[in-house]
Order: C-alpha cells, then sequence, then structure tokens
C-alpha cells in the first residue's frame, strides 16, 4: 500500500511532494518496525523493546495521518487552505491571529498526546498482565504510580 502511495504521488501532474514525502516516511517506518519487531523477538519480549515497536506502530499511523491530510487537503473546492467553512461549504475567513493560535494549541496538542502514549507504554511495561507468570522480566517502575500518571487529569475545584 505504501508503495502505491509513493508512485501515485510520483505520477501527478500536479506535483505532491507532501504526499511524497509522507509516502517515502511510512516506508520506512515500515522498515523501522520490522527491525524493532524482529528484534523484540529475538530480545525474548523486553517490555522496553515491545513498548519501542508498538511507539513505531504509532509513528507510523501518524505519517499515515498526515499522508491522507497532505492528500486531501485542496480535495474540496471553494475551500481556503486555511479557513473554516460554514454548512453550505462555503470559506468562511478566520479572524486574524487565529491561525497560529491554532497552530499553537495543536503543537501542544501533539505534544501531550505523544506524552501520553509514552507513559502508557511504561505503564503496560511496568505493570502485571493476566496470564503471566511472575518471573517475566517488567520495566523496574512502580506500575501503580505510572498508572495513575498516565491515567491522571486535572483535578478541578467545584465552588
Amino acid at each position: 500500500m505504501v508503495g502505491w502511495v509513493i508512485i501515485t504521488a510520483r505520477l501527478q501532474e500536479k506535483p505532491m511532494p507532501a504526499v511524497l514525502h509522507g509516502g517515502w516516511a511510512q516506508f520506512w517506518i515500515v522498515v523501522l518496525n520490522a527491525v524493532v519487531g524482529g528484534v523484540t523477538v529475538w530480545m525474548r519480549l523486553s517490555p522496553y523493546i515491545v513498548a519501542a515497536h508498538f511507539l513505531a506502530a504509532t509513528l507510523l499511523l501518524t505519517a499515515a495521518v498526515y499522508t491522507w491530510h497532505a492528500a486531501y487537503a485542496d480535495a474540496r473546492p471553494g475551500r481556503d487552505a486555511g479557513g473554516g467553512g460554514d454548512r453550505t461549504g462555503a470559506p468562511v475567513p478566520l479572524v486574524a491571529g487565529s491561525v497560529a493560535r491554532i497552530r499553537s494549541l495543536s503543537a501542544v496538542l501533539v505534544a501531550v498526546t505523544a506524552l501520553l502514549v509514552v507513559v502508557g507504554t511504561l505503564a503496560t511495561g511496568s505493570g502485571p498482565h493476566a496470564g503471566d507468570s511472575s518471573d517475566v522480566a517488567r520495566m523496574p517502575f512502580g506500575w501503580t504510580a505510572v498508572t495513575v500518571v498516565h491515567g491522571a487529569r486535572p483535578c478541578r475545584r467545584s465552588s
């Protein structure tokens, strides 16, 4: 599938470099995941390598979403690339300065999500699993503490 994305991006009349770069990124992430998957088996399911394998798979999903967005960003006629739209599909201009704010908030959202996924792999690698024996190696973190951090949400004071 990734090969078709690369070939299709190369054969377009209108160049689509973002799609081509996204396709190549997916290709190399698949190669990375294959190598990490092999190392995972070779290291007898070390929780560190399993976590790296999961993070590489998550990176592949991220690259696929980026590529899809790049391919279809200009697909709807009448849409401004940075603008919103109303129910009729007509472009609605954004308030001055809102694009920068949206990008900043998006970057924060991506960073927090990445942190949540990484802490989730630590929680999974630290804790016991149903059916596992006690001699299975785990990450040396207190699994209850890591799980609380992973599931933590901001506390709101009621007034």
